[in-house]
């Protein structure tokens, strides 16, 4: 469900890649719910209004979707013109969205699946850096500076109180 949520917030999205699993993830939820609301609203001969709309609503994530699975397999989603042939048209694109994601960074964006490195990437302030005898020396100096200052103003904190 957070894959058929994920389409929906991205509906005016046509750019980047899709994975293959968010994709069919989506894909299968929206049919199932189409399904459902035809049979709710309405049977197979006369679907009610409520259903057209539920389809009108959703064509529009369900193609941006498809082109962005389009764009992870290193094809263009102008292929979704292949649809027009009928059975065809269905079948080649249905093929071609099963195929599993190209490893490489393609003209649509890196891959999700396969990112360049697999190492975890941390920001440089996320490293702490072993410190050497000389920082650790002036650390120790610093700290001894600063209780000696306290000292002091207690000192004077106590003379002004007398």
């Amino acid at each position: 469900m957070n894959n058929y949520i994920h389409m929906l917030q991205t509906a005016f999205t046509f750019y980047g890649r899709e994975r293959r699993q968010v994709f069919w993830s989506a894909t299968l939820t929206n049919l199932g719910l189409t399904l459902i609301c035809i049979l709710i609203f309405g049977s197979i001969k006369t679907i009610s209004w409520i259903a057209y709309i539920y389809v009108l609503v959703t064509i529009l994530p369900q193609i941006a979707i498809t082109v962005r699975r389009l764009h992870d397999v290193n094809s263009s989603g102008k292929k979704l013109f292949l649809l027009l042939v009928p059975i065809v048209g269905l079948v080649l694109i249905i093929i071609e969205l099963t195929f599993d994601s190209t490893p490489d960074t393609n003209i649509y964006g890196e891959s999700l699946k396969y990112p360049k490195d697999n190492k975890v990437v941390l920001s440089p302030d996320a490293i702490a850096l072993p410190k050497s005898d000389s920082e650790n020396h002036k650390d120790s100096e610093e700290v001894q500076n600063n209780e000696e200052i306290l000292e002091l103003q207690d000192v004077q904190e106590q003379h002004k109180a007398n």
